[in-house]
């Protein structure tokens, strides 16, 4: 033994004993291995604990002590690994650890917990879910709802979350959310659909309300009318508005708006328009009436129509007094006629003539003096040819009787005779009456003549004529008288 093993021999009996060899002995450390692995051989020395020296064994195991030695065990928890104890992460194998429900492993030096999850707390064994809304700090206008293993804050309905906080919802940014004929009003948290004037809520819509069923509702004179959401009230026709009420239009103030001959009267709410008198009512107009289709005027006078009238105007020549149209006598008012040299006014019905005076005669107004020797020749004509019928119609008379007789009877010839003697008298008379009335006939324009022109020659003409024609008259009757008798002697002759 060398005097280091000896001097380390001493010292592994102080280690031995659990003292600090390096108290001892300044090589007391290097001793320190010999010690351990029991190469050093101290007879005079006991079995030394190993254990006691805390470097005995690495940290996290159990030092056994053996006689002359000493063994080193990792402790639970912990594996050998390069002469150390290094820790097991038993939550990193399933196997090697128990947790409850919502948990997790914790691994610890030589050991694990198990730590319940976040929202839960350990009872007894198990971990239950902790109610964090009593406590939870929410913001306003939300509502706490507990899950399993935490909470939620919730927006109430009408919020909506922005960052933590919860802000309200302007719902009315929505034009759909409120039903037609509303308007959306947002609240703070939520929002109303009031209907508007004139609707009425029905379920989830707005009605309109027909306010014309309220028979107050607008003025007199005036007809409602519903709209949507509203109502008016228009004047009825021949009314005008005045602030709430309705006036009467007086349509008589606008002179266009009755037709040309009538007269506008305002009524309340409208106005008439009759026709004047003398017209009547023809579609939209006022027609003339044509009295003088009906009436008639008196004598002498002619219906005149006027517009609206008629008159009765006395004809030309005639004048009014009182009703009546009486004639004018023109002759006696010498303005009122004209009549030219040798004419004389004579007053007409309703009119005037100038007829020539007497000895005159004329055509166009204009009168000449009449000749009496053309006066005297045309009344011999005359009474020639008066005397020459006279004459042809006694003669055929006399044959036709003398015929008459001889046919008739035989016996009756002196009948006869009378008869031819009557008849021939009858003759007679009649043509000296003829021939007395011609001569009258004569004197008396001989008369007129003496007095109106009193000129002899033409006088002496007169007389002249007057004694021929007196001459003719008495030769032709003797030869009527002379023929009917030798008629009669024949006749009577030949009985």
């Amino acid at each position: 033994m060398s005097t280091h093993e000896s001097t380390c021999c001493s010292n592994c009996d102080n280690i031995s004993m659990g003292l600090d060899p390096e108290k001892f002995h300044s090589s007391g450390a290097d001793c320190i291995p010999y010690c351990l692995s029991k190469t050093l051989t101290c007879n005079s020395s006991p079995d030394i604990n190993e254990c006691r020296l805390s470097s005995s064994c690495p940290a996290n195991s159990l030092c056994t002590n053996t006689v002359g030695a000493f063994t080193c065990a990792c402790n639970p928890g912990y594996i050998e690994e390069n002469s150390t104890c290094v820790d097991v992460d038993e939550c990193l194998d399933d196997n090697s650890f128990h947790c409850p429900d919502n948990s997790f492993c914790e691994n610890n030096q030589g050991s694990y917990t198990c730590r319940c999850d976040r929202g839960f707390i350990k009872l007894i064994v198990f971990c239950v879910d902790i109610d964090e809304c009593p406590s939870a700090p929410c913001p306003a206008n939300s509502a706490c709802v507990n899950n399993i293993g935490s909470y939620n804050c919730l927006c109430n309905l009408g919020y909506t979350k922005q960052g933590h906080l919860c802000v309200d919802v302007d719902e009315c940014t929505d034009s759909s959310v409120c039903p037609a004929n509303s308007t959306c009003t947002n609240n703070v948290g939520s929002y109303t659909c009031p209907c508007d004037s004139g609707f009425i809520q029905d379920a989830e819509s707005c009605k309109d309300i027909d306010e014309c069923t309220d028979s107050s509702v607008c003025p007199a004179n005036s007809t409602c009318t519903n709209n949507v959401g509203s109502y008016t009230c228009p004047c009825d026709s021949g009314f005008t508005q005045d602030a709430d009420s309705c006036k009467d239009v007086d349509e008589c103030t606008d002179s266009s708006v009755c037709p040309a001959n009538s007269t506008c009267s305002n009524n309340v709410g409208s106005y008439t328009c009759p026709c004047d008198s003398g017209f009547i009512q023809d579609a939209d107009s006022c027609k003339d009436i044509d009295e003088c289709t009906y009436f008639e005027c008196t004598a002498d006078s002619t219906c005149v129509n006027t517009p609206g009238s008629y008159s009765c105007d006395c004809n030309p020549g005639f004048t009014k007094q009182g009703n009546l149209c009486v004639d004018i006598d023109e002759c006696e008012n010498s303005t009122l006629y004209s009549c030219p040299e040798f004419t004389s006014c004579v007053n007409l019905d309703g009119s005037y003539t100038c007829d020539c005076d007497a000895g005159f005669t004329g055509q166009g107004g204009v009168c000449e003096v009449v000749k009496v020797v053309v006066v005297v020749v045309v009344v011999v004509v005359v009474v020639v040819v008066i005397v020459v019928v006279i004459v042809v119609v006694v003669t055929i008379l006399v044959v036709v009787v003398v015929v008459v007789i001889v046919v008739v009877v035989v016996v009756v010839v002196v009948v006869v005779v009378v008869v031819a003697v009557v008849v021939v008298i009858i003759v007679v008379v009649l043509i000296i009456v003829v021939v007395m009335v011609i001569v009258v006939v004569l004197a008396v324009v001989v008369a007129v003549v003496v007095e109106e022109e009193e000129e002899e020659e033409e006088v002496v003409v007169v007389v002249v004529v007057v004694v021929v024609v007196a001459v003719v008259v008495v030769v032709v009757v003797v030869v009527v008288v002379v023929v009917v008798l030798v008629v009669i002697a024949a006749v009577a002759e030949v009985f």
